[in-house]
């Protein structure tokens, strides 16, 4: 059920390239299980950090001792953000180039999740057994489909949540 999920990405001119979920990843998201851009609340608070620390450096607010800290930190965390938004902006460029492409994979993807999950009934019937569900997930792959599907739905601005993919 697990099949390596492929994108065929345009190259330079007419070259056409198979391409993994592997191309919307960055430099910072080395070891991560998603890219940076599928997690907005951290993103979030990445920024409301910044803003912060701006405001404390403005008004006074640092010990003259900590202030050269402060500034150091803050200067790498903006670093980090731009980094963030740069490749945020990459990926999605990279995204609207093979929309078809990585549209007709999700709705692969979520065909494949819908038929690996239990049904409505078989749950409301309890007659899934997670820990069973949990080593057919694994089985199969399920994981990884899901994470690809995550990853091309944020870029969609779609629905993310593979709950919404169970069959009645």
């Amino acid at each position: 059920m697990a099949s390596p999920g492929y994108i065929i990405i345009k190259g330079d001119g007419d070259k056409v390239q198979k391409s993994g979920i592997k191309s919307f990843y960055g430099s910072l998201d080395k070891g991560s299980a998603k890219p940076s851009f599928c997690y907005p609340a951290q993103k979030d608070a990445l920024r409301e950090e910044i803003k912060s620390m701006e405001k404390s450096l403005n008004d006074g607010y640092v010990a003259e001792t900590r202030v050269l800290k402060v500034k150091q930190d803050l200067k790498m965390k903006k670093a980090r953000l731009d980094k963030i938004n740069s490749q945020e902006a990459d990926a999605s460029k990279l995204f609207k180039d093979n929309k078809d492409a990585c549209m007709k994979r999700r709705d692969e993807l979520a065909e494949m999740i819908a038929q690996g999950l239990p049904t409505t009934k078989d749950k409301e019937k309890k007659r899934v057994n997670p820990h069973r569900l949990y080593e057919d997930e694994k089985k199969k792959g399920l994981g990884k489909l899901k994470t690809e599907f995550q990853i091309l739905s944020r870029l969609a601005d779609e629905e993310s949540n593979t709950h919404f993919l169970v069959r009645d």
